[in-house]
C-alpha cells in the first residue's frame, strides 16, 4: 500500500510541473488577447511592417547575436525614417512599445518620462536601486547626492590617475609594434577598468590583484547576459528565469562582483576612520585630501548605507566603462582607417604639447577641439547604448500631436537618431569628424551619446576625460595602420554587435607603427 502511494506521488509531482506551465501558457494567451483599445489604436495611428505573434509579440525581431540586434535597430530605424511621426510601434510580449528616431520628440519625452518602465528590471539582480535603473524617487534623491561628488572641482583631478593609468597601457603595447594585427579591445579594457575602479572606488584597488581579474570577467560577463535576457520577453518573469541554469550562473558572477566591491568599501571605510582618528597622520591627511575618490566622496557627503554604496559605486563602473571602451576602440579602427584624420588629430597634440612627453592637463585636453570632433563623430555612428527606455505613467502628447498613452512603453532609437539623413544628410553613414566644427542646432538636437533631460548621464564629463586622455596617449606614440583581418570601406562598413556595449565583430584590431 506504501508502494502505491509514493508511486502516486511521484505520478502527481510528475504532472504538477507541466499542468502549471500549461495553465501559465493560457493565462499569458489570455493577457495577450486583452490589450487596452488605446493601445491597439495607437499601434495602428504609428503602424509597424513586422508581424507579430500571440504574447511574443515582435519579440523575435530582437532574438539572435549581437549582431542580428544591431541589424533590428537598423530596420526599425529605416522604418522610422520613412514614418511620418518618425516613429516605429510593436509588441515586446503584451508591453506596448514605440520606438522613437526624430529628436523634437525624444526630447520630449526624455523630459517628460522619467520611469525606466519594467524591461529594466532585469538589471535589478546585480545593481539593485541604482540610480541609472532606480524609481524615480529614488533617482531624484540620490541624483543630487551624486551631482556633488561628480563636480567639475573633483572629477577634473582624475586626469593625473587617466594620463598615469594610460601612458602604463601605451607603454605596454610597444611590444606588438610592427607585429601585425593588435586586438586594442584586450589592452583597452583592462586599463579602463582599473583607472575606472582607482577613480570610483580608490586606490586601494591595486591592493588586491588576484580578486580583481575575477571580478573584471565576472562584470562584463554579467551584463553581457542581461541584454541577451533583455532580448528574451519570456524570461522577464523572474520565476521563470529562476528554472534555467544561467540564472545560477548569473548568481554565482554577481556573488564574485558584490564581494569584490563590498571589501573594498569596507577598507576604504576603515581606513578614512584611521586617517581621521590618527592625530599624527593630520598633514598626511590633508596632502591625500586633495584628490579623493568618487567612493570617498559619497561616504563623506550622502549618508549613504553600504548597500546603497556598493550599488552606486556599480552604476559609476558600469557608465564609465560603457563609454570609455567601446568608443576608444571604435575611434582607433577609424582613425586607422581614415590616415587623413588621424594626420589631423596628430598635429593638433603636437600644437597642444611642446613636449610629447609632457604630463596631460584638464587645460590641456579643453584645448583639443578637432580630437573632441573625432570622439563625438565616433560616438554618434557607434553610440555604446543604441536605445534608451522610458515609460509613459499618464498620456503624453508629443509635439507632432501624437498622444502616447498611459502604461506606453517608450524606446529612444539612438543609433536611428544618429544616422536619420533628415538631420545628417545623405552622408549620414560615413566617418566625418568635421560636421561637429560647425553642426547646426538641428543636428546638436539629434546627438544624444548621454541621453538627455533630467536622467542624462551625470559621468559625461569624466567620461570625455577618459577617451581624449587614452587617445591622446595612443596617438602622440604610434601612427595607427588598417588592420589585415577585415576589408573596411563604402561597401563594406564596420561590422558591429550589441552586447553590454557597441562592439566591433573584428575586435578592434588595428596594427602599430612607431612614430619617430
Amino acid at each position: 500500500m506504501f508502494t502505491c502511494i509514493s508511486s502516486l506521488e511521484v505520478i502527481l509531482k510528475t504532472m504538477i510541473f507541466p499542468f502549471l506551465v500549461l495553465l501559465l501558457i493560457v493565462v499569458l494567451l489570455c493577457l495577450d488577447q486583452w490589450k487596452p483599445t488605446k493601445f491597439i489604436q495607437l499601434h495602428k495611428e504609428i503602424g509597424t511592417s513586422s508581424k507579430a505573434l500571440p504574447f511574443i509579440g515582435h519579440g523575435l525581431m530582437f532574438i539572435g547575436n549581437g549582431e542580428d540586434r544591431i541589424s533590428t535597430i537598423q530596420n526599425i530605424s529605416e522604418q522610422a525614417y520613412r514614418n511620418k511621426y518618425g516613429m516605429v510601434s510593436f509588441w515586446i510580449a503584451h508591453f506596448s512599445c514605440v520606438a522613437i528616431c526624430e529628436p523634437e520628440s525624444a526630447h520630449f519625452v526624455l523630459r517628460s518620462c522619467l520611469e525606466k518602465g519594467p524591461m529594466t528590471l532585469v538589471f535589478h539582480h546585480i545593481i539593485g536601486n541604482g540610480s541609472i535603473f532606480a524609481p524615480e524617487g529614488i533617482w531624484r534623491a540620490r541624483r543630487k547626492i551624486n551631482a556633488v561628488a561628480l563636480a567639475p572641482r573633483h572629477i577634473d583631478k582624475f586626469v593625473r590617475v587617466y594620463a598615469r593609468n594610460s601612458q602604463v597601457m601605451a607603454d605596454k603595447l610597444s611590444a606588438y609594434v610592427g607585429q601585425g594585427d593588435v586586438a586594442l579591445w584586450d589592452h583597452y579594457c583592462p586599463y579602463i577598468l582599473l583607472t575606472a575602479c582607482e577613480t570610483i572606488l580608490g586606490n586601494n584597488v591595486n591592493l588586491r590583484p588576484r580578486e580583481f581579474q575575477p571580478f573584471c570577467e565576472a562584470f562584463i560577463s554579467y551584463f553581457d547576459n542581461v541584454i541577451t535576457r533583455l532580448c528574451r520577453p519570456w524570461l522577464y518573469n523572474i520565476t521563470v528565469y529562476k528554472q534555467l541554469p544561467e540564472a545560477t550562473q548569473q548568481s554565482l558572477k554577481k556573488k564574485i562582483v558584490w564581494n569584490f566591491i563590498n571589501n573594498l568599501i569596507f577598507q576604504k571605510r576603515e581606513l578614512m576612520k584611521k586617517e581621521q582618528s590618527d592625530s599624527s597622520s593630520d598633514e598626511d591627511f590633508k596632502q591625500q585630501d586633495d584628490l579623493k575618490s568618487l567612493l570617498e566622496l559619497l561616504i563623506t557627503q550622502s549618508g549613504y548605507s553600504e548597500a546603497e554604496l556598493r550599488e552606486e559605486s556599480l552604476v559609476l563602473l558600469l557608465a564609465s566603462i560603457d563609454t570609455t571602451v567601446s568608443v576608444n576602440g571604435f575611434a582607433s579602427v577609424l582613425l586607422s582607417q581614415h590616415p587623413d584624420v588621424q594626420d589631423k588629430v596628430y598635429e593638433e597634440i603636437k600644437e597642444v604639447f611642446d613636449d610629447l612627453h609632457h604630463t596631460i592637463t584638464i587645460d590641456d585636453l579643453n584645448k583639443l577641439k578637432y580630437l573632441e570632433a573625432v570622439l563625438k563623430e565616433t560616438m554618434r555612428l557607434y553610440p555604446t547604448t543604441p536605445l534608451i527606455m522610458r515609460k509613459c505613467l499618464k498620456d503624453v502628447k508629443l509635439p507632432s500631436g501624437l498622444v502616447l498613452s498611459e502604461g506606453c512603453q517608450v524606446i529612444v532609437n539612438i543609433w536611428g537618431l544618429h544616422r536619420n539623413p533628415k538631420y545628417w544628410g545623405p552622408d549620414a553613414d560615413k566617418f566625418r569628424p568635421e560636421r561637429f566644427l560647425d553642426a547646426t542646432p538641428e543636428q546638436l538636437s539629434a546627438f544624444i551619446p548621454f541621453s538627455s533631460g533630467p536622467r542624462n548621464c551625470a559621468g559625461n564629463r569624466i567620461g570625455m576625460i577618459s577617451l581624449k586622455t587614452t587617445m591622446v596617449a595612443i596617438l602622440r606614440k604610434y601612427r595607427l595602420k588598417p588592420a589585415s583581418s577585415f576589408v573596411y570601406d563604402e561597401q563594406k562598413p564596420l561590422r558591429v554587435k550589441h552586447t553590454l556595449v557597441t562592439k566591433h565583430l573584428d575586435h578592434f584590431h588595428v596594427q602599430l607603427e612607431q612614430r619617430v
